[in-house]
Formats: structure tokens, C-alpha cells, sequence
């Protein structure tokens, strides 16, 4: 049989590819074998002379090729040709032989010598995966972030007993066997520097197995915007395409392990978290029924779904809200974060406490214990000095 090849623009790849070809049609290594596929994750870009550790030391290396991305050889020995082609992220062998046994061995056994997979970290528990969302010129924009999170155990003496029996009763909570909890909003409110924030984190770190959570850096334009909105809720990815079920989990899909069920269909439950609702949720502000409107539509209206959590901090307390947003069926949580009285203080200190009447912030009394640095200067004027 004539045959011919041809060679588009002086191709490399392409000789190297005919050294193969050109045995096997010609009839004297009439016999194929072949593997292609990812390689795995992590692997470097490897040289030609990376690949000669991947032949058999008594087989020839006839011809390399090698670009940014990967390399190519050809090599041959007793019977046989092989033809390797390895890229950070692809694999292909090719085998021409004088038998097939031969041309499965030699396949085989190069496979074998590919090197293995470097070894994953381990997962460090105190980090947890945010998606955060913002608004661009262009529609909704994403990107992720990695916060410093205590379990709920570490976390649990750093609240008085009113609000940590409250915060462990939510931690303890997984969606019931029809994928629903008993509301779609959790809402945290007090006072500044009592904790809400580290609460958030460690309630992430805990709801890791079934629930991701994702951050809103400008909520005030979010209900602002409808088309916005319907892309958060949406989970879509930039570009195109629904991320409704995000693998973010912290070890999960996102790091390249198995992604934890998020309840009776596999789908992961999210929880998009609005810090500072103050300035667009007051009942007594004007100009925010919209913001309301829209918000209780992500909740439980027709744009929202059953996967969807919303959890909201605010500095002021609840009964300041809409009554809309408080109904039974609608607020799943509503925790209210506050000062540590004298005894719980001084508990939590393990000594006397400077504790102000009206109670004392947990962020005082880590600044009192030393835990928090802080610079500070001050200026003394001289009495009648200068008018």
C-alpha cells in the first residue's frame, strides 16, 4: 500500500509524530497500542531529558520535541517505538510493535513510570473558603477568599450564655430529610465588637460539610439591582453558566476532594452573608421598601430556592426591621449578640475585670487581656498656652 504524509507549515510536532506513523504503515511494527488523558493535578511541565526517566533505559531516544506546555520524545528498542507526549495537564503514549503483546507491554510499562501525583496538603480546619461577590462594569463579579475560622468548641466561652446557647443551637442545625429548615434567613444583631463576625466564621467552618458560604461586598447596591441580584441567587459564574451548587467547600470540590452531599439530592445548600444591614433594612428609613422587597424575594419569594440561606449582620436590634422579615416560616434565626455582664466577664478573664457598668464588649476585653495590639498617640496642651 503507498501512503504519504504531509507536514502542515513545517511543523515539529508533526515529524515527530511521522517517526511513529511512518514505522507502522510502513509494516515492519505493524502493531498499536495507545492511552491518552489528564494527568494528574499539580504535576510540573517536564523536560526531554525529564522523559527519559519514563522509557526503558535500554531504548534509544531517537527525537524530542519541546514547547512551554509540555515536551515530546520518540524512542526505540528491541521490536518496538514509542511516542510520549506529557503537558502539565495532558498524557498521550503511543506504542508501535512487532506483536501486540509487545506494543501492551512497553505501553504499559511507560505508564508505570509516570510520575506520581504530588501529595496534597493536609486540609487545615481553621480555614474556610468565602466566595465574594461584588458588581462591575460588566454584571456580577467573583473571586475567593480564605478567613481564619475557630471551631464552634474554641469559639463557644468568647460569648455570654444567652447568646452562645443560642449560636450552638444553629450550629447543630442540618436540613431536615426534605432539604428545608425552618426559614431561609438567620440574622445576627448587636452592638459593635461583640463577636458577630467571628460568629459567622466559625458557623462557615461548622456548616462546611453541606453549606458554602459566600460574602457580599456592596449589599446596598445588590438590591439595588435586579439583574445583579438574579446572579447571586443564581450562583452564575463569570462568563456564563450556573453555579448553583458551588463546590467551595473547605476540602472539597473547589481543592480537588470528593464535595460533601448537601442533603437528599446531593446539592450543596449556600449562604450569602450581608454584613452592616443597618443602613438599607430599618423599617424607619425611607426609600427602602424596594431593598426589603427584593430581599424577601432571595428568601423564600419565586426568586429565591429552597438551597438559599441569607444571614444578616446588624449593629441595632431586630425589632427595628420590617415585621415582613421576622415572620415565623421566614427567619430561621435571629440571635442577639451582647456585652458581658460583671460575672461572665470576670469568669471569662479568670480574675477581676475593669467591667464598665453597662457591661463590656468582647473586643475590650481582648484589648484589656493584651490580645489585640493597638497604637495610639495622644497630645497634651499646655494650659493658656495658645488661644
Amino acid at each position: 500500500m503507498h501512503f504519504s504524509f504531509t507536514i502542515d507549515n513545517g511543523s515539529l510536532r508533526d515529524t515527530a509524530d511521522v517517526a511513529l506513523l511512518d514505522r507502522m504503515m510502513g509494516g515492519d511494527l505493524p502493531f498499536a497500542w495507545g492511552h491518552h488523558g489528564p494527568t494528574p493535578a499539580g504535576l510540573p511541565v517536564p523536560t526531554p531529558e525529564d522523559m527519559a526517566a519514563y522509557v526503558d533505559p535500554e531504548a534509544r531516544i531517537t527525537r524530542s520535541f519541546e514547547i512551554v506546555v509540555g515536551s515530546q520524545i520518540i524512542a526505540e528498542g528491541s521490536g518496538y517505538i514509542i511516542q510520549i507526549w506529557l503537558t502539565s495537564g495532558w498524557l498521550m503514549i503511543r506504542v508501535a510493535a512487532d506483536s501486540p503483546g509487545l506494543a501492551r507491554s512497553i505501553g504499559t510499562a511507560a505508564v508505570a513510570r509516570l510520575p506520581a501525583p504530588p501529595e496534597e496538603a493536609a486540609h487545615d480546619p481553621s480555614e474556610v473558603r468565602l466566595r465574594v461577590w461584588c458588581s462591575g462594569g460588566t454584571g456580577a463579579r467573583t473571586t475567593w477568599a480564605t478567613a481564619v475560622a475557630p471551631s464552634w468548641e474554641e469559639a463557644r466561652a468568647n460569648y455570654p450564655i444567652a447568646t452562645a446557647d443560642s449560636l450552638g443551637a444553629l450550629v447543630e442545625a442540618r436540613p431536615d430529610c426534605g432539604g428545608r429548615l425552618g426559614g431561609s434567613l438567620i440574622l445576627f444583631h448587636g452592638p459593635p465588637g461583640v463577636g458577630k463576625t467571628s460568629a459567622v466564621r466559625s458557623l462557615a467552618r461548622e456548616w462546611a460539610g453541606w453549606c458554602d458560604f459566600e460574602t457580599i461586598t456592596d449589599p446596598e447596591r445588590l438590591f439595588g439591582d435586579p439583574e445583579y441580584l438574579v446572579s447571586v441567587v443564581d450562583g452564575e459564574q463569570p462568563g456564563g453558566g450556573s453555579g448553583g451548587g458551588i463546590s467551595a467547600g473547605n476540602g472539597g470540590a473547589a481543592s480537588g476532594g470528593t464535595e460533601p452531599s448537601g442533603g437528599p439530592s446531593g446539592r450543596r445548600f449556600r449562604c450569602l452573608v450581608l454584613e452592616d444591614a443597618d443602613n438599607y433594612l430599618h423599617a424607619e428609613v425611607g426609600g427602602r421598601e424596594a431593598a426589603i422587597s427584593r430581599l424577601l424575594n432571595t428568601a423564600d419569594g419565586l426568586v429565591g430556592n429552597d438551597r438559599l440561606l441569607v444571614l444578616l449582620t446588624m449593629n441595632t436590634p431586630a425589632h427595628r426591621l420590617n415585621p415582613a422579615i421576622l415572620r415565623p416560616g421566614r427567619m430561621f434565626a435571629s440571635i442577639a449578640f451582647e456585652h458581658f455582664g460583671q460575672v461572665e466577664a470576670r469568669r471569662w478573664f479568670g480574675r477581676s475585670a475593669d467591667v464598665p457598668v453597662g457591661g463590656i464588649s468582647l473586643a475590650q476585653m481582648l484589648h484589656q487581656r493584651g490580645d489585640l495590639c493597638q497604637i495610639t498617640s495622644s497630645t497634651v496642651a499646655d494650659v493658656a498656652g495658645y488661644l
